[in-house]
Order: structure tokens, then C-alpha cells, then sequence
């Protein structure tokens, strides 16, 4: 993470599932081809937009994915290797 990143989200704190489902409440796609610094940029504002509380975007994906998570799957993989990728 960058200097900015884990000023707000203490990296060691934060498990990486739950990064993963900060960067899925974001608008950041695959198709976009993210570079690791806007990864990190994503996570932060998406992080700052839940008020630091990863379990509101846990809500968020289960209200959005809550009867099809199946449909999710696919993005949460690719969030968990970018997660991985931008440490």
C-alpha cells in the first residue's frame, strides 16, 4: 500500500478479505486494467465512502449479491488478486 493508503487503513489490521470487498464497493473495474497505485487509490476512497467500517461493505454486497452470490464471484477474485497485488 502507499504512504497515503496505510496512513488510513493500517495494512496489518485490515485483513485482505476485507480490503477485497472495499475495492468490490468500488467503481474500479477489471476491464479498466488498474495499475497497483489505482488500486490503492480505489481501496482509499472506497474506504473513506464506507466511514473505515469494512463490514458496511459487507452489507453492501450482501444486499447487492444476497440471492444470486454466485454472480459475485467472478469480481471478488479479481478484487483478492488485486488486494494481493497492490501490498
Amino acid at each position: 500500500m502507499t504512504a497515503t493508503m496505510t496512513a488510513s487503513v493500517q495494512r496489518d489490521t485490515v485483513p485482505d478479505n476485507s480490503l477485497a470487498e472495499v475495492l468490490f464497493c468500488s467503481p474500479l473495474q477489471p476491464s479498466d486494467h488498474p495499475t497497483a497505485q489505482q488500486v490503492q487509490a480505489a481501496l482509499l476512497a472506497s474506504w473513506h465512502a464506507h466511514h473505515e467500517q469494512p463490514l458496511e461493505c459487507t452489507a453492501e454486497l450482501a444486499a447487492d449479491y444476497g440471492n444470486d452470490p454466485e454472480l459475485a464471484c467472478t469480481r471478488m477474485r479479481w478484487c483478492l488478486q488485486m488486494v494481493a497485488e497492490a501490498a
